[in-house]
């Protein structure tokens, strides 16, 4: 296992091939709670280590393996693109569980149904907006060149949501082709 730290506040841990970054020690706590590792594991791996940084220490012998391998399949979380049409038939569903649209912006027009949580909310504003961290949300921001949605979307990923989805045709694609709106007041 190779746990590797930027800043004191990024928490990167691989094993057996899968990687997770947490981006402060609450979504480190998080990602262990949910048996990606140990924390007594990750406490005993810190102990055991010479250098501040701790970085590229060597991989534990097998006999030594600090994870166990039923554990490590959980840890990969990854951020899906989604088009205009997946948004669409999901705010049509009319049976299960609709995603969370989420519009990263701080002002304009919404995406009919959507939340607004901009980029830069309080970690709180998002816990507060957002209760189920496995629940699905759709992340979007303006158009393909503005990065809001996607620095959102890698915010909630830290923050241990495990099914998030970005959307990066935005607002411009969506009201482009004439898709229900909530006009900014």
């Amino acid at each position: 296992m190779r746990i590797t730290f930027f800043k004191l506040l990024t928490m990167t841990i691989t094993v057996l091939g899968f990687t997770v970054t947490a981006m402060d020690s609450d979504a480190a706590r998080d990602i262990i709670d949910r048996d990606v590792v140990d924390l007594d594991t990750v406490q005993d791996s810190i102990a055991k280590t010479n250098t501040p940084d701790m970085l590229d220490k060597p991989e534990a012998a097998p006999e030594d393996a600090p994870v166990k391998p039923e554990k490590a399949a959980v840890a990969k979380v990854t951020i899906a693109e989604v088009d205009m049409d997946y948004v669409e038939a999901n705010l049509k569903k009319t049976t299960g569980v609709k995603a969370t649209v989420v519009n990263a912006l701080k002002e304009g027009d919404m995406i009919e149904e959507s939340i607004r949580i901009p980029a830069d909310a309080d970690d709180k504003v998002i816990s507060d907006k957002l209760k189920d961290k496995k629940a699905e949300i759709i992340v979007h921001c303006w158009n393909p060149k503005c990065n809001a949605g996607m620095t959102l979307a890698e915010r909630l990923v830290g923050l241990g949501y495990t099914n998030v989805k970005h959307y990066k045709g935005g607002i411009a694609e969506w009201t482009a082709n004439k898709k229900p709106i909530t006009k900014s007041k």
